[in-house]
């Protein structure tokens, strides 16, 4: 279609913590960060392009089943019934970069990839605080009371989460 495109593969990236986390119901994010860049030989490569993509997997006790969200797109999801087949989904990923008739010949470029596990990601951990002190009101989680009250910074949130051994893992 006239596009850049990385392909990635994540091999052995869920490990058995991991795996058992999301089999008692805890689920995950695996973020994918792909970066186009122009090499330049006598200076700093430039970016020419970013592009972020989220799943979400997760396990559905009362249907038995795990599935695959994408974060842009809630209306798809793609349910599975085992860990192992929703993971293989998840881990094989082509991602659209670029328009290719935007580069010019003239150039070297490179892609970069990376792919980020995160167990609990800050927006989820606010949600969560916020349902515990009694701040959220409604169905709706942005109707947060009390705004006031910052609660705990992202950094002593990162720094907890990396103490408690559920820190993000990345591939490159």
């Amino acid at each position: 279609r006239g596009l850049v495109v990385g392909s990635c593969r994540l091999v052995d990236a869920f490990d058995a913590r991991t795996r058992g986390s999301i089999e008692r119901g805890l689920p995950i994010t695996v973020r994918y960060t792909v970066d186009l860049w122009r090499d330049r030989r006598n200076w700093m490569d430039k970016q020419v392009d970013s592009r972020v993509r989220s799943y979400r997997v997760r396990y559905h006790p009362g249907e038995r089943t795990y599935s695959v969200d994408e974060a842009d797109r809630p209306d798809r999801r793609l349910t599975f019934p085992t860990l192992a087949e929703a993971l293989d989904e998840v881990s094989t990923r082509v991602l659209p970069i670029h328009p290719r008739w935007e580069l010019s010949e003239a150039h070297r470029y490179f892609v970069t990839m990376e792919a980020a596990i995160q167990p609990l990601t800050w927006n989820e951990f606010q949600d969560l605080d916020g349902w515990l002190s009694g701040r959220i009101r409604g169905d709706n989680p942005s109707d947060v009371e009390g705004e006031d009250d910052p609660g705990i910074s992202r950094a002593f949130f990162e720094f907890l989460v990396d103490l408690s051994g559920f820190g993000d893992t990345y591939y490159r």
